[in-house]
């Protein structure tokens, strides 16, 4: 690997006066004299080289991702930094690593100054300033084509092109749906006031969440003019009838139209009875009196319409529409079919002039905003049976055109906005942005729990009414100093939520500065478990309060018992609230006790918990109140008063710009005063925005209670859309796991035929498939009881109240019949039974059975690199409800199930999967010691699946599964299994990992300490490594095979740096001095002249005679001769210039140094052989950044990374050819850099990066050939292999415990290892076959050696290390002056 530098010695060089002794007041007049130089240095060239942005740059926070893991609050030991590894970056250049701040009071909290202030406001609960919302991958695309003429078209993209573009965007991470509400309506009648209001109300559904395309018009030759509007403001009615001149024609307007004065404006509604003709009297007589603005404000085709909306609103992008627009040439009027494509009279079959006009205006328009290259025009020719592909060719061939260049163009719009928003999602980092989505899971996971709980704490805190004397309580107990629970109950719909949504904003009054963690159960994945909930809101703790995110990684058994010990970090400078809403659904769903044994009855100081939960009359509740005792608070949340409720219900009618009649008024006062609780005057309201003033009173009706109201609800919608649609469309949402999103929907209904004969009783649509009007038409219906969460990427919509939820469920799936059906439909959609081209039969009129294609996406494991973790998560729950026979053999103990879900979807997502399991089977010995494994692993699992191999022998062995006749056989299976492991592990050359008792699982609670601080690879040495324990003062030689220390130097000073002159002697850097041994020997030979700079003691090898080291005053460079240990030559470029970096190629021949006196900064270069100066690299208006820097073996090449001195928050990186002199590439990643190294042997260059990413560039083309994911925070060190073919990639900051090895020529991730405790130095070796780590608490290193069922790296070395007599020795070094 070629030589580097690195930041951290910067840190780990600072020695105290103690370990200084006598040596230092030697040196310490010119020292000071150096430093006072030095100082002068910094001040003047600070002063004079900082732009102004430069110093608007330091006053913004750090540019890390928003959720990277804390820094503890007690930094951990200063460790020496890591031999040939790469530069890091300095200490501060991390907000996620940055040493915690104190308070005025002296308390250690961590600093969060460092995230973005949304991400900060999230983390503290904060909740009223947070503007986030939660970003799905989606593209959606309203297809607008309210005429039949393009019926065809649709018909063969809804066959050939969008079955294509979903699994196009499937593989790129994304979901694709086309929207066209026009295809496939069942009825005419659904056409009405509210179909047009449903289409603009999708439009702008597309606009807002579709990424790239959301428009595609068919607009052709046919205009399809609105015959009669269906809604009039009053005020344009009334100047009207006033224009009017004729009776009859105002009594036939009058007829038909009638004021609906409780819209806000008063509008006129028209009634739907007109006959043909009237309508068209209608029509000629608002022709004839209307000016120009009525014309297109009342009188424009619902085409044109959707197009205003599409195309010309403010909030449309020109490149997100696209135009289809077919003309034929010398079209018959005569003929039967020309009517479908164009407007003609009724009478003469002559065109409609009117019609003809607005068209050619539309498209006039459309022309001049629509991209030229997203419009396309087609010229066909006329056939007497219109658009004829079947029996024409030329037809045929335009379909076939369609087709291709819709699909061409939709593909090359959607990977263009992928692309973009792939850059703005690492962009908006760099700006601490808090919509950055985190790419590593641990951290994505929570930052996008925070976004769902703040967004709705929001929602339910606008919408909160009354209960003043409640809120004075929670007031109260809030400045209390009473440390046990507040329980707030209360019956269905009383307002629960929103009572915990305003506990979370008097937080932020009545403790200012305090942290809140606020969850509402089930509103999301993550909060619908006591396992998922409380890692969730334990990860928030350990980001507040300095912990490693590690502590929350367990079951909630576990972390039951360590949440008073976590809860104790909480201190009087940041108090803590934990508000839950809604915990006795975790009752409902299982064991009362589980569900609630981790409630704390005593809380410690400076802790607060307040719970909601569903009152006397819930079987949870009395359970709850017998485990607190008198402990805990109980508080009753009352109904509201007449007054807070008509209030309420005044709000509500507002918001909808909705009024009612006296009378109407009355009703809704009388019926909420009968049940005074929110949900149902959310309910009844909804229900009254319906209600037109001109109502008779069988129309204007309300229930008695929140059951009734709901189900007059289903009532009205199924007698609209079809019962069987609603039924099982609702039915659908009950039972879905964590939801379900629109497209899954529309291809559940789509292999439904009960649903599609009910909807296609009258008319059979040429293609097997539910129209997508119906989930639009009865979703929009539902809408006020929904919530919409993104849930791996996907809108998935659930219901947004457990009460509503339970009523849906006793109204439609109350049969376990039913249910079990619903179940198996799901289980065969996430099987792909019916994807794929499988045909799924239907039975026709006269009861043939016919086989038709239903275009479902298929859900494989994983799309492309992207996981289906989708069907992870609902198969299994599905094959479980559905009653799967073998349902733990499948989804539990088949091991490739097993390891495929830990790697796809998590390890808490198995969690449950095993407690589902396990309640069929509650004593079952194998789940219970499966669920203490996983419980114990989770941490490790859940940074990469793959490990489950080395967890397990890890873990269980020498335990009761080695033992025959176990009682756990199933656990015995897998534990042989992962002897074997199908996928690449690293398995530790011993036990290192906690052991698993089955008896009592419990871990120690102290932390081990760090003994190894550097491991450094002997030269042209396979076999050994020598390790630096710089507390303890020791240097030893190891065998990596045997993990033998084969030679120990006892009683150094300070040893923190080692450098290999040949095998057997080395530069040793202790304290600031170099010295020189012989290991083998166990001997000191010399000391060389000169004192390290403190800060940066850089030092390397030129050849076997001399060393290489920056001096004390970072002026020059002294080449030193390792036998006399004098200077024998200096290389100096000028005076009063202060260098801040070495390099040395491994082959001796060239010196690279970074100078930060000179702006812009120039990197030089000299010649050690001719000892001369050959380079001086300079860019205009920018500076290396040379602890960011690394030299190839061969001297070939050096990388920097360098940064603009108008824009110091992002770098990049630059390759200079140092025997031409030239620069080599350039790049520029998304993220900015924070390590690099590079090798010409494999022809590449790495770096790691801030968003936890991994880049392998190609250091011949210069192209980027791999992106690497799995860190799951900043890397600082990347060790690579001789060869440059592999490296192992490693987190000093100890945020990230693992270390990874990768093949850099396949970009693959070969092995990954986490341990229990955060590793304390690392190293590849030097064919790359294996990586040494050392871990607090273990006195010998230890080889991660590489197996698979088809590999196995260890090996049996009989190499001796020097003199064979000499193995074992140690030497005493403590004469060494």
């Amino acid at each position: 690997m070629g030589s580097t530098c690195s930041s951290s010695q910067s840190v780990n060089g600072e020695t105290s006066s103690k370990n200084m002794g006598n040596r230092r007041s030697s040196h310490s007049s010119t020292e000071e004299k150096d430093k006072e130089k030095e100082r002068e240095h910094r001040s003047s060239s600070n002063a004079s080289a900082k732009t102004p942005t430069q110093t608007q740059q330091e006053k913004r926070p750090s540019t890390n991702p928003p959720l990277a893991p804390p820094q503890p609050a007690e930094s951990p030991p200063h460790q020496a930094p890591p031999p040939s590894s790469t530069p890091k970056p300095a200490p501060t250049s991390s907000p996620m690593a940055k040493p915690a701040s104190k308070t005025s009071g002296g308390s250690s909290l961590p600093d969060l100054v460092c995230y973005s202030e949304d991400v900060r406001n999230m983390l503290l609960g904060k909740v009223s300033s947070v503007k986030c919302k939660p970003q799905a991958k989606m593209v959606r695309v309203f297809i607008s084509a309210a005429s039949i003429d393009s019926e065809t078209e649709r018909n063969a993209l809804m066959e050939r092109v969008y079955p294509k573009l979903r699994e196009h965007c499937a593989l790129n991470g994304y979901e694709f749906e086309a929207i066209d509400l026009h295809w496939g309506l069942w009825d005419p009648k659904l056409q009405d006031e509210r179909f047009l209001d449903q289409c603009l109300r999708e439009i702008k559904l597309c606009q807002a969440t579709s990424t790239g395309p959301n428009f595609m018009s068919f607009l052709n030759m046919k205009y399809d003019r609105c015959k009669t509007p269906v809604r009039v403001l009053a005020s344009a009615f009334d100047r009207l009838l006033k224009k009017v001149a004729g009776e009859e024609d105002r009594s036939l307007l009058t007829k038909h139209y009638s004021l609906d004065s409780n819209a806000v404006p008063p509008v006129y509604l028209f009634q739907g009875r007109a006959t043909e003709d009237e309508a068209e009297m209608i029509c000629e007589i608002l022709r004839s009196s209307w000016g120009k603005e009525e014309k297109e404000r009342y009188m424009a085709s619902v085409a044109e319409m959707e197009i205003d909306e599409g195309v010309f609103c403010p909030t449309s992008v020109s490149d997100a529409v696209i135009w289809l627009h077919r003309r034929f040439t010398r079209i018959d009027h005569n003929d039967e079919t020309a009517s479908i494509y164009l407007d003609l009279s009724p009478d003469n079959k002559e065109a409609d002039t009117h019609s003809h006009e607005q068209l050619a205006q539309l498209t006039k328009r459309l022309v001049a905003k629509v991209n030229e290259g997203n419009f396309f025009k087609f010229d066909i020719p006329w056939s007497p049976k219109g658009l004829d592909p079947d029996g024409i060719s030329t037809h045929a061939k335009y379909i076939d055109e369609v087709c291709l260049k819709t699909q061409q163009m939709l593909t090359e719009l959607i990977d263009r906005a992928i692309a973009e928003r792939m850059e703005e999602d690492v962009m908006a980092k760099t700006v601490c942005s808090g919509d950055f989505i985190i790419s590593q899971e641990t951290h994505r996971r929570l930052y996008h729990e925070l976004q769902h709980h703040t967004l709705l704490c929001q929602r339910h805190s606008d919408t909160f009414h009354g209960q003043s004397n409640l809120l004075s309580c929670i007031r109260e107990y809030l400045s209390s100093d009473t440390q046990s629970p507040l329980i707030l109950h209360g019956g269905t719909g009383c307002g629960k939520s929103a009572l915990a949504a305003m506990s979370v904003k008097l937080c932020s009054q009545v403790l200012p500065h305090s942290a809140c963690v606020v969850r509402f159960v089930g509103a999301t994945p993550e909060s619908s478990t006591p396992n998922q909930l409380l890692r969730s809101a334990c990860e928030q703790i350990a980001y507040l309060y300095g912990e490693h995110i590690s502590v929350a990684s367990k079951g909630a058994n576990r972390l039951s018992k360590d949440l008073p010990t976590l809860l104790k970090r909480v201190t009087e400078h940041r108090p803590l609230v934990v508000v839950l809403d809604g915990i006795d659904q975790f009752a409902s769903s299982g064991d009362a006790t589980a569900a609630f044994n981790w409630i704390p009855d005593v809380l410690p100081e400076n802790v607060k918990m307040i719970l909601t939960m569903r009152s006397k009359d819930f079987e949870g509740f009395s359970h709850l109140k017998s485990l607190l005792r008198d402990s805990a608070s109980f508080v009753e949340v009352p109904q509201l008063s007449g007054k807070d409720s008509t209030k309420m219900a005044d709000g509500l009618l507002k918001s909808h710009g909705r009024t009612l009649s006296d009378t109407q008024s009355q009703l809704l006062r009388e019926a909420v005063s009968g049940c005074p609780t929110p949900l149902f005057v959310k309910l009844a309201c909804h229900d009254a925005c319906q209600w037109r003033s001109y109502d008779d009173n069988s129309k204007t009706t309300l229930q008695k209670d929140i059951s009734a109201q709901m189900n007059m609800f289903f009532d009205r919608i199924e007698q609209r859309y079809g019962k069987t649609a609603v039924s099982h469309s609702v039915g659908y949402l009950c039972v879905a796991r964590d939801g379900l999103s629109d497209a899954e929907m529309n291809d559940l209904l789509s292999c439904d035929d009960a649903v599609l004969d009910e909807v296609y009783s009258r008319k059979r649509p040429v293609l097997r498939r539910a129209p997508t009007y119906l989930w639009v038409a009865i979703c929009q219906e539902l809408a006020p009881f929904l919530l919409e969460r993104v849930v791996d990427d996907r809108y998935l919509r659930t219901w947004a109240n457990v009460c509503l939820k339970e009523l849906a469920v006793k109204r439609y799936v109350s049969s376990s019949q039913t249910r079990v059906q619903l179940q198996k439909n799901i289980l065969d959609y996430y099987q792909s039974r019916w994807a794929k081209n499988k045909k799924k039969p239907f039975v026709k009129e006269g009861g043939i059975e016919v086989l038709m294609d239903r275009f479902i996406l298929p859900q494989p494991s994983i799309y492309g690199t992207f996981p289906n973790r989708r069907r992870y998560r609902e198969l299994v729950y599905h094959a479980f409800c559905s009653g799967e026979k073998k349902f733990a053999d499948k989804y539990i103990w088949d091991i490739e199930w097993f390891r495929s879900k830990l790697e796809h979807n998590d390890v808490y997502s198995v969690m449950e999967d095993v407690v589902l399991a396990q309640s069929k089977d509650n004593n079952n010995s194998d789940l219970q010691m499966l669920m203490e494994f996983l419980q114990l692993s989770a941490y490790s699992l859940s940074t990469d699946g793959a490990q489950l191999f080395t967890q397990l022998r890890q873990r269980l062995s020498g335990g009761v599964l080695e033992k025959k006749g176990s009682i756990y056989p199933k656990m015995q299976q897998l534990f042989k299994q992962a002897a074997k492991p199908p996928v690449c592990n690293f398995v530790p050359s011993r036990d290192c990992l906690l052991k698993l008792d089955a008896k009592s699982p419990d871990e120690p609670t102290t932390t081990p300490k760090h003994i190894f601080s550097g491991l450094f690879r002997i030269t042209t040495s396979n076999t050994y490594m020598v390790s630096v324990a710089t507390d303890v003062g020791e240097l030893k030689v190891w065998n990596i095979t045997t993990q033998k220390c084969v030679r120990t130097l006892r009683n150094l000073t300070s040893p923190r740096d080692v450098r290999f002159i040949d095998s057997h002697r080395v530069v040793v850097l202790c304290n600031r001095e170099l010295l020189i041994f012989n290991i083998d020997t166990g001997s000191f030979e010399t000391k060389l002249k000169g004192i390290m700079n403190q800060k940066m003691p850089y030092y390397a090898m030129s050849d076997n005679e001399h060393v290489v080291a920056l001096s004390r005053n970072r002026m020059y460079v002294n080449m030193i001769n390792v036998t006399s240990g004098d200077v024998v030559s200096t290389f100096k470029v000028g005076e009063d210039r202060f260098l801040n970096s070495l390099l040395v190629s491994a082959n001796g021949h060239r010196c690279v140094c970074g100078d930060d006196t000179q702006k812009p900064s120039p990197l030089l270069v000299w010649d050690l052989s001719a000892r001369k100066l050959i380079h001086d690299f300079r860019i205009n208006q920018h500076e290396f950044v040379t602890r960011m820097a690394a030299i190839s073996n061969d001297g070939h090449y050096v990388v920097s990374v360098i940064k603009e001195l108008d824009d110091p928050s992002r770098n990049f990186i630059i390759v200079y050819d140092l025997q031409s002199g030239q620069q080599f590439k350039k790049w520029k990643p998304l993220a900015n850099t924070t390590c690099v190294a590079i090798s010409s042997e494999g022809q590449c260059v790495v770096n790691g990066c801030e968003d936890c990413s991994i880049l392998v560039w190609d250091l011949a083309s210069g192209s980027l050939k791999y992106t690497l994911y799995g860190h799951t925070h900043t890397i600082d060190s990347i060790y690579l292999s001789e060869d440059g073919k592999r490296c192992v990639s490693n987190d000093s900051t100890k945020m990230d415990r693992s270390v990874r090895m990768w093949d850099l020529q396949q970009g693959t991730s070969i092995a990954t290892f986490t341990p229990d405790y955060p590793i304390s130095c690392c190293q590849i070796s030097a064919s790359g076959d294996c990586a040494v780590i050392g871990l607090p608490g273990h006195a010998s290193i230890i080889t991660l050696w590489l197996r698979s069922k088809d590999i196995d790296t260890t090996r049996e070395d009989k190499k001796v290390y020097g003199d064979a007599s000499r193995t074992g020795s140690e030497f005493d070094m403590s004469n060494v002056n």
